[in-house]
């Protein structure tokens, strides 16, 4: 989309069984599983560090960019500044739910 991703948005990718990479706890994360890829949202580390929402379920890697961009995109229209996605995800308008 040509857009720019602002700081302070985290993506982690792991393969690893014991989430090596800490995928789940990172603002966007990518857990490889035998299923598919499971896509995770508003994740933190830090002094406080609180597990993603995952918002999507065994799905193809060509679906993974179409996720993240939607994803980016929100956190660009509704943030200023350095905002994490953890913060964004009671607005009602966050475009993912749950799974």
């Amino acid at each position: 989309t040509g857009r720019m991703v602002k700081p302070k948005v985290k993506i982690a990718v792991s393969a690893c069984p014991a989430n090596c990479a800490n995928a789940v706890i990172t603002d966007i994360g990518i857990f490889a599983s035998r299923g598919g890829f499971h896509v995770y949202a508003g994740g933190k580390g830090g002094p406080r560090p609180k597990a993603g929402r995952r918002i999507a379920r065994n799905v193809e890697e060509k679906e993974i960019i179409p996720i993240i961009e939607k994803l980016i995109n929100f956190h660009t229209d509704k943030t200023k500044g350095k905002k994490r996605i953890a913060k964004l995800l009671s607005d009602p308008e966050f475009p993912f739910s749950e799974v």
